[in-house]
């Protein structure tokens, strides 16, 4: 009796670990053209996995529940997302824009 009961146990917990360590995928687009963007990083905060967006702007990454994914590419502002369910995802980056003050350029040489 004591076996089985031990039994029990261990697959519960191997039930709760392997349910735990799940996969979570996903695609980023562009918000203004909602063209998929290659080359975006994915950096789950909480268990230190990364990985890339692929040519079509497709990821898979490990993330369990209430995990913190940062999306990171130059051009666009950095975009952080809390897992509240393990759905595919589709995440829409900013482009990052940075506005200059006019600049006058002048030349007070005489030739």
């Amino acid at each position: 009796m004591k076996w089985f009961i031990y039994q029990i146990i261990f697959l519960f917990f191997c039930s709760t670990v392997l349910k735990a360590q799940s996969q979570v995928s996903g695609l980023v687009q562009d918000r203004g053209t909602r063209k998929a963007i290659n080359y975006v990083d994915v950096f789950n905060v909480n268990n230190k996995e990364q990985t890339t967006t692929n040519a079509k702007g497709e990821f898979k990454i490990k993330a369990s529940l209430n995990d913190v994914l940062l999306f990171i590419t130059p051009g666009y502002k950095t975009d952080t997302l809390l897992l509240t369910n393990l759905n595919p995802l589709r995440r829409y980056l900013e482009k990052a824009t940075n506005l200059l003050n006019t600049v006058t350029v002048t030349n007070n040489q005489t030739l």
